[in-house]
């Protein structure tokens, strides 16, 4: 898709744009007035542990429970969800060479995404900006991280 003529053109810079929320993320090629989504992937929606530890009874009108309620595993969805990103990004990586990376990411995993991206790449971030983006349109993330003096 061709980029507004307001908008940075990134000619000869191309960037790489990795869009995270949760459980999705997307990524875009920016380069010579065009973006375009490489990528994008949704893990599967999180499953509860088990019943451990909970009690149940019914009968006679009434009902009763005991025990913590389910909960959804965190840290293995965080987990699941690092590990393919890494895998999508190594294959951006290895198609075509970046100048420039910017990271919109949720600020409760930021760090995680972060630290799991290849090192090559950690350098190469212009600007992080915390929040979920991923429904957002590829025009809409380019002003978000275009500098203040930039002139067309």
């Amino acid at each position: 898709m061709r980029i507004p003529n307001d908008l940075q053109q990134f000619h000869g810079a191309p960037a790489l744009f990795i869009v995270c929320g949760t459980q999705e993320a997307k990524l875009y090629d920016a380069r010579d007035g065009t973006i375009v989504e490489l990528d994008a992937f949704r893990i599967a929606k999180p499953s509860f542990t088990d019943r451990e530890g909970r009690f149940e009874q019914h009968g006679r009108g009434g009902e009763g429970a005991s025990g913590g309620a389910m909960e959804i595993d965190q840290p293995e969805r965080r987990k699941t969800f690092t590990k393919e990103l890494v895998q999508h990004v190594a294959q951006a990586l290895a198609d075509r060479p970046y100048d420039l990376a910017y990271l919109l990411v949720p600020e409760h995993i930021h760090n995680e995404v972060r630290d799991t991206l290849p090192a090559a790449l950690r350098p190469k971030i212009s600007k992080e900006i915390h929040g979920n983006y991923c429904e957002a349109h590829p025009h809409e993330l380019i002003r978000m991280v275009m500098p203040d003096d930039y002139a067309s």
